[in-house]
């Protein structure tokens, strides 16, 4: 018997079919990952499971430990022993790790006169932390000032404080911002949840931590299922295919293609320190070059952005854009001098609210105004051009934003950006959260940006395979500064991680996960 079973879920939205007919087993001791491209029907999936959605009528049952479970009833998915850990985490910064913790598991111990036990609730937290494995945790220390890895195992913490009780472990996207090394501390987490007898469902994009952790894996395309097999029994280019339901066409290296990287000098750092991570900063990106940078969390790569945008003050060194210096920054600053720094996360980027073509053309709508007289015409034609050119789907230019998948949101960004010109794109984690055939399609958008027209782009990823994959040089951080450059068939996946870990004992190698 299957320690979770789902049967016949289908869900239907108005206008949209969600999910068809699926079908979904996880054994006691098994990760079971679930993938597909965004929009694929996983989210949903996941949503009827919790009980956030109703499935269609004719649907189930869903069956734990051979008992069934009612659809749309939160508290009976929690006291049937199924956890969640969303990709937004859902904890409180500003508040200590005890505090998360409690957030999860009701009110704290007081002694006479409603005095919490502060000194029992600590030591009670470390316990439960030490169960987990997770000793390095300090109750005290405030969420908001963890890194990624440490944020994600407060969340799995939370969820499994009675753990005794937990049957099956949800993970959406657990690792979209973590970078190697971490997303092996994080594996080695879920493995030991697994001897317990946990069922793990495993969401992610990254095909292969599908392979790294994952003892059986299905596919949803278009809310069907399509395949569901032994992880041994498929390999990553064929998983790939059925995710995409074609052959991934890969981006090619920007420096392949020919350009002059000798163009003019577009961004330039130098000596630069701030009151965030960079230490004596120094880098370059001239026009029509991919220039990518990689790093820990807290080595200062994602600073970058960061100074950019005005979130981090420069205390010393220079930064110039075209050979002037900025005294100004800032996303209005920046923008004046050609140049567009895309943070990451999708709720950052859309505009809520409006639709799909409205976010697609708001950028720039001087081309649509005539004698006081916009053309509203010209205007849809123009947004139905951008869908079918950045392949956005659905194909709906008047849906609300919001009712996109997260990886089509990031393709409606991508475009939007590309359509004003801009002369250099700084852009954060642009393939967080896209499934593969997505994430090569904006790694396409960015290289033929910069072969066709000449843009700068500076790309700050986690995505070891989209540094090595497209870009003609990859700075590796660490401490704050540039601690090596990798050039052209140099930035391989490997080179790049012993770069970024040479600090911390010496080289390590990425099947070392």
């Amino acid at each position: 018997m299957s320690l979770l079973e789902l049967h016949s879920i289908s869900k239907t939205f108005p206008g949209q079919r969600a999910l068809s007919g699926v079908d979904l087993e996880v054994a006691a001791g098994e990760v079971h990952a679930l993938v597909g491209h965004n929009g694929s029907g996983k989210s949903t999936l996941i949503k009827v499971l919790s009980g956030f959605h109703e499935p269609d009528p004719g649907s189930g049952p869903a069956l734990v430990d051979g008992r069934e479970v009612r659809f749309g009833d939160p508290e009976g998915v929690h006291a049937a022993g199924i956890r969640f850990i969303h990709q937004d985490l859902g904890l409180a910064d500003g508040l200590s790790v005890l505090d998360n913790l409690k957030l999860g598991s009701g009110l704290y111990r007081t002694a006479p006169g409603w005095r919490i036990r502060w000194r029992s609730e600590r030591a009670d937290a470390r316990r439960r932390l030490a169960a987990l494995g997770l000793e390095h945790l300090d109750p005290e220390d405030d969420v908001g000032r963890l890194g990624a890895v440490e944020r994600t195992e407060v969340a799995i913490a939370r969820a499994l404080q009675d753990e005794d009780q937990v049957r099956v472990l949800v993970l959406d996207e657990p690792t979209a911002a973590l970078p190697d090394r971490e997303v092996g501390r994080l594996f080695a987490l879920v493995r030991r949840l697994v001897a317990g007898g946990v069922g793990v469902i495993y969401v992610s994009h990254r095909l292969e931590e599908v392979f790294d952790l994952a003892d059986r894996v299905t596919v949803l395309r278009e809310g069907v299922l399509v395949h569901s097999s032994p992880v041994a029994a498929i390999d990553q280019r064929a998983l790939a295919r059925l995710i995409a339901g074609s052959d991934i066409v890969a981006p090619v290296r920007a420096g392949a293609l020919g350009k002059d990287a000798e163009g003019e000098e577009l961004l330039r750092f130098e000596e630069v320190w701030t009151e965030g991570e960079l230490r004596g900063a120094d880098l370059n990106v001239r026009a029509g070059e991919v220039v990518g940078v990689a790093g820990l969390s807290g080595s200062g790569v994602h600073d970058v952005p960061r100074t950019l945008l005005g979130g981090s003050r420069v205390t010393s060194g220079q930064i110039t854009v075209a050979g002037a210096t900025v005294g100004e920054l800032g996303p209005t600053a920046l923008a004046r001098l050609g140049v567009a720094v895309v943070p990451a996360g999708n709720h950052r980027k859309r505009i809520a609210g409006l639709t799909v073509r409205e976010n697609l053309t708001i950028s720039d709508l001087g081309p649509f105004w005539s004698a006081a007289h916009f053309n509203h015409r010209a205007e849809r034609a123009e947004a139905r051009e951008l869908l079918d050119r950045f392949g956005i789907r659905p194909r709906e230019p008047e849906r609300p934003i919001e009712l996109l998948s997260g990886g089509n949101q990031q393709k409606v960004y991508v475009a939007r950006l590309l359509r004003t010109r801009p002369r250099l794109l700084v852009l954060e984690e642009p393939t967080q959260g896209v499934d593969v055939g997505g994430s090569a399609d904006i790694l396409r958008f960015i290289v033929d940006a910069a072969r066709e027209h000449g843009v700068g782009v500076l790309l700050c990823s986690s995505d070891l395979e989209d540094l090595a994959g497209v870009c003609q040089r990859v700075l590796a951080f660490r401490a704050g500064r540039i601690a090596a450059e990798l050039v052209g068939e140099q930035a391989t996946r490997e080179a790049i991680v012993e770069e970024c870990y040479l600090a911390e004992g010496g080289p390590i190698h990425v099947a070392d996960r």
